[in-house]
């Protein structure tokens, strides 16, 4: 009964512990970077560093210099051109608010940063197995 219980309040804990994860392996894994000044070349503006992932989500913010927030439609990597839309008709830049990769120094690390959320639901199903099955076995 003791090992149930063990078992079960470890997946407990872990189920507590999980929201508070999850935003701390994303910000493990991106730096914010800010451009400014960016000048426009037909709702298009070349960044500085690549984008996290090559997706247009990882752009935090977008505004242009007549003060209108823009919004990321489309990022081709290659190029780093970022396509905005709701550009003021008199705009020629715009500051980007956007994510980066923070660990391009630690090889492989990211992969390992991103696949923890996965460790911990495994860990969570362990020790909730581990309960459950220590109780049955000791009933018989």
């Amino acid at each position: 009964m003791g090992r149930m219980l063990m078992g079960l309040v470890a997946a407990f804990v872990l189920i507590l512990l999980f929201p508070m994860i999850l935003p701390a392996c994303h910000t493990l894994q991106t730096d914010e970077r800010t451009d400014a000044d960016l000048t426009k070349s037909s709702s298009n503006v070349t960044l500085t560093h690549d984008l996290w992932q090559a997706d247009t989500e990882s752009v935090v913010s977008a505004v242009d210099d007549k003060g209108n927030t823009l919004v990321a439609t489309t990022y081709v990597e290659a190029t780093k051109v970022l396509t905005l839309s709701g550009w003021h008709a008199e705009a020629t830049t715009a500051t980007v608010v956007y994510e980066v990769d923070a660990l391009t120094e630690y090889a492989g690390f990211g992969p390992v940063v991103g696949m923890t959320p996965l460790f911990l639901w495994l860990l969570l199903l362990g020790c909730a197995g581990y309960g459950v099955f220590s109780g049955i076995k000791s009933r018989f």
